[in-house]
């Protein structure tokens, strides 16, 4: 989906050079003619409009620098609150259930500390503290979820693209039932995070992270296979030779 005019998270620069002032240069430029040629008062001009043009750069930068563009550390939290976006990364840190023993691929030692015990109902995934960079485009996304109007497709595909990255598409399967439709390989953690719940609650109200409009649910994810190499759907035959496509996966969801 095209985001020319919609959203660029790649321009977020705001121009305030029509603010920026060389404090000396304008000063001497007010000076009258007969004291042009003054050097003493040259000196105290200098010495007047050093002190102006700090104060005048601590408050440029004290707007420059709140812009989300330019915003670190507390001033992008700010933002985050201003906009209702937490400084977490949802899903991001996976889980091994079932992995190898050690901690060192060399040793193999079995039934060490250092395996987790799966028991049901064990989280798969768990939340990250985003770093800066991470959460300029959380709050990107955020931004572009509250003025989303209707929760379109074309708009949900838009947020999921810009709050993780990937292009997936959706398909309706009835009054309010949709399938998920992602690329082949995508990361479990990023299906859990497109399906995540902003509430604990499933039932009619429940409403999810993506900007589903309420009552909607998604309840089949489809993994589809395409690459440089091969699509899905396509045709049959490559060099006379037969089933070439490949064949999507569906998974249904228990809601």
């Amino acid at each position: 989906m095209s985001i020319t005019g919609i959203l660029d998270p790649t321009n977020l620069e705001i121009d305030f050079s029509q603010y920026k002032v060389e404090q000396l240069s304008r000063s001497r430029s007010r000076m009258l003619w007969e004291f042009g040629n003054s050097p003493v008062l040259d000196q105290l001009v200098q010495a007047i409009s050093f002190e102006i043009q700090d104060l005048h750069d601590a408050n440029f930068d004290t707007i420059e620098q709140r812009s989300l563009a330019k915003a670190a550390g507390v001033q992008l939290d700010t933002i985050g609150r201003i906009v209702g976006q937490e400084r977490v990364l949802f899903n991001a840190a996976i889980k091994v259930w079932f992995g190898t023993d050690a901690n060192n691929a060399e040793i193999a030692n079995p039934d060490s500390l250092f395996a987790n015990a799966f028991v049901e109902g064990a989280d798969l995934t768990g939340d990250l503290v985003a770093d800066d960079t991470q959460y300029r485009a959380l709050i990107i996304a955020k931004i572009f979820k509250n003025h989303v109007q209707g929760g379109s497709l074309p708009a949900v595909v838009y947020f999921i693209q810009l709050l993780l990255g990937i292009h997936v598409s959706f398909q309706k399967l009835g009054n309010l039932d949709l399938r998920l439709m992602v690329p082949a390989g995508t990361p479990g953690n990023v299906i859990e995070t497109i399906l995540q719940f902003v509430a604990e609650e499933r039932g009619s109200e429940s409403r999810y992270l993506i900007p589903l409009p309420t009552g909607d649910r998604v309840t089949e994810v489809a993994y589809i296979p395409f690459n440089e190499t091969f699509a899905p759907f396509g045709p049959d035959r490559e060099s006379g030779r037969p089933d070439f496509a490949k064949a999507a996966i569906v998974t249904i969801i228990q809601i």
